[in-house]
C-alpha cells in the first residue's frame, strides 16, 4: 500500500508599499498642524462664530470689489443713454430753460439769490440755488431734506404742475444752461450765464477736451439763446478763427441797445481752448 502525500497549502502576505505608507503619514501630520493652526487663529479671533462672519464679510467685499468695474461701466452706458435722450429731444431743453426761469422769478424778492443749476430725471426735478439763506418755497416748490437745504424740488407729472416761467425783474440774460454729466441717475444741468464772464474747464487733458467741445455743442443748437464762435484749437476737425482776430471783431461790433430792465434775448459765447 503506497501512502498518499500529503496536500501543502501556500499562503502570501503582501507586503505593504512603504512609500504609500509614507505618503499617507505625511498627509495626516500636514492635515492635523494645519487644523491647529486654523484651531489657534479661530481662538485669537474670537471663536468659530466671529471667524465665520469674518470670512464672510472679506468674501463680501472680495465680491463687490471684482464686481464695481462691470457695475460701474453699467453705470456709465445707462448715463450715456439718459443724456442721449435728453440732448435729442428738443422739449428738455425748453424745460430746463423754464424751470431757471420759474426758479429765478421766485427768488426775486431774494438779494443776492439766484438759481445756477438743475437736476432732472423723468417727472422729476430739483434746482440749486445760491443764497446764503434760503427762503420757504412758493408752490408748487418744494423741499426735500434728502437734497439739502440749497435745493428746490418740483414734481413734473403733468403740464399743469410747471410752474410760471418769469424771468426775474432786472435781469440782463436769459439762462444758458448746459448738461454736464450724470449724478446718482440724475441729468445735471449748469446755468453758464449765472456764473462769471469767463469759466474754464480744468483736469485731465482728454477729459476737459470732450467737456469743452460737448458744452460748445450744446450752446450752439438752435434755440439755445446763445450767439457762439468757436476759436481755432477746440476741435482737430475744425479750423476756427484765431482768438485774437475774433475777440478783436467783437470789441469792433457795437453791443444792442436795450431799454432798462429789459432782458437780452441773447448772449454772445466764445468758445476757444488757451484763453488769453
Amino acid at each position: 500500500m503506497t501512502p498518499t502525500p500529503a496536500q501543502s497549502h501556500q499562503i502570501s502576505l503582501a507586503k505593504p508599499d512603504s512609500s504609500l505608507v509614507t505618503a499617507l503619514l505625511v498627509a495626516v501630520t500636514v492635515l492635523l498642524v494645519l487644523f491647529l493652526l486654523l484651531r489657534h487663529v479661530v481662538r485669537k479671533r474670537g471663536g468659530w462664530r466671529r471667524f465665520r462672519r469674518g470670512v464672510a464679510r472679506e468674501l463680501a467685499l472680495t465680491r463687490r470689489a471684482f464686481g464695481e468695474p462691470l457695475r460701474a461701466f453699467r453705470r456709465h452706458r445707462r448715463g450715456v443713454r439718459a443724456l442721449s435722450r435728453h440732448l435729442c429731444d428738443p422739449r428738455s431743453g425748453l424745460l430746463v430753460r423754464r424751470l431757471l426761469d420759474a426758479a429765478a422769478g421766485a427768488l426775486s424778492d431774494v438779494p443776492g439769490a439766484f438759481a445756477h443749476g438743475l437736476r432732472t430725471e423723468p417727472g422729476w426735478a430739483a434746482v440749486q440755488i445760491a443764497a446764503r439763506r434760503l427762503p420757504d418755497p412758493p408752490a408748487p416748490w418744494e423741499v426735500e431734506d434728502e437734497l439739502g437745504g440749497q435745493s428746490w424740488c418740483l414734481s413734473l407729472d403733468d403740464e399743469e404742475s410747471l410752474p410760471d416761467a418769469a424771468p426775474r425783474a432786472g435781469a440782463r440774460v436769459r439762462p444758458l444752461p448746459v448738461a454736464v454729466g450724470m449724478a446718482d441717475d440724475l441729468c445735471v444741468h449748469l446755468d453758464l450765464a449765472a456764473g462769471p464772464r469767463m469759466i474754464t474747464v480744468e483736469g485731465d487733458a482728454a477729459t476737459r477736451s470732450r467737456l469743452l467741445q460737448a458744452m460748445a455743442a450744446q450752446l450752439d443748437r438752435p434755440g439755445s439763446g446763445a450767439s457762439v464762435t468757436v476759436a481755432d484749437g477746440v476741435h482737430p476737425h475744425y479750423h476756427g478763427e484765431p482768438l485774437d482776430s475774433v475777440l478783436r471783431r467783437l470789441e469792433e461790433t457795437p453791443s444792442p441797445t436795450t431799454g432798462e430792465g429789459a432782458v437780452a434775448s441773447s448772449i454772445t459765447v466764445v468758445v476757444c481752448a488757451s484763453p488769453t
